[in-house]
């Protein structure tokens, strides 16, 4: 989806629903990043209302951000050797995935737009195990729930 384009966005989004029978889209989870507004200003309400009015969950893509490559890397002490850096920057990537999910369930954006039948955080690395977070519009609770798999 054309994050960078609110406008674009938009009509992708109704595009992808529409026309392509998509069940939902994937965002980018720190717009803010790239000098954007962040998902709780006003600037995505567009895209919230279409993603509400079409039912499309939307899913939070998390590592794909410079803060999401600083939660990898920078997090890893130097002498770990690569297989430990590995395994050090995967399980900061997801703890940086909880960061999106804490900021999501934190906010008002799912109360504001409570059609969707959801949203999902998810963080996966070649040759890790992948976890995903979501959240669901549907539960009174909005508790998150995190699977694994391989």
């Amino acid at each position: 989806m054309p994050f960078w384009d609110i406008e674009a966005s938009v009509k992708e989004v109704t595009r992808a629903g529409t026309e392509l029978g998509l069940t939902g889209i994937t965002m980018c989870s720190e717009p803010h990043a790239g000098d954007l507004p962040d998902l709780l200003d006003d600037h995505w309400n567009p895209l919230w209302e279409v993603c509400s009015e079409l039912e499309l969950p939307i899913n939070f893509h998390v590592g794909a951000s410079q803060f999401g490559m600083e939660a990898f890397f920078k997090s890893v002490w130097p002498s770990h050797d690569k297989i430990r850096a590995h395994i050090v920057g995967a399980v900061n990537i997801e703890l940086h995935n909880s960061r999106i999910m804490a900021n999501l369930l934190a906010s008002d954006l799912l109360d504001r737009y409570p059609r969707p039948s959801g949203c999902r955080s998810r963080a996966a690395l070649a040759g890790s195990p992948m976890s995903s977070s979501a959240c669901s519009t549907s539960s009174p609770s909005r508790r998150p729930t995190t699977s694994t798999s391989t």
